[in-house]
């Protein structure tokens, strides 16, 4: 866990449930007796939908380390990608957006990120 005055522009957080990368972050006053309140935008890594997300200064958020790995494409399929893990050799199921699955083929080698079971493409190298 980690207080969200500690999070800077990168690091990634944990919430509801899915992981987010932090884009920015403003303290900001609240109400006329000056409440602080700490503004996170902040954008969701499998999804991709940008969040504002608001917490009182002394909350505490789940922090995670997410690692990018290479991989390689064994398989394509309609909605999800076959990749072997180039570090580790372990395959395992992994989703892309549409535009980046059109240009994707057997072979290729790519950039993904994992978090609990879920893999998602991020680019190709």
């Amino acid at each position: 866990m980690k207080n969200v005055k500690e999070l800077h522009k990168g690091d990634h957080i944990v919430h509801r449930e899915e992981p987010h990368r932090v884009l920015k972050k403003e303290i900001i006053a609240v109400g006329t007796h000056s409440h602080t309140k700490v503004k996170i935008l902040a954008q969701g890594i499998f999804n991709g939908v940008t969040e504002t997300l608001n917490f009182a200064p002394h909350s505490n958020v789940e922090d995670v380390d997410i690692i990018r790995k290479k991989g390689q494409i064994i398989a394509t399929q309609p909605q999800n990608l076959q990749v072997m893990d180039l570090v580790s050799y372990e395959t395992l199921q992994a989703a892309a957006n549409d535009e980046l699955l059109e240009q994707l083929n057997e072979g290729d080698e790519i950039t993904f990120v994992e978090f609990e079971g879920n893999a998602q493409v991020l680019e190709k190298r």
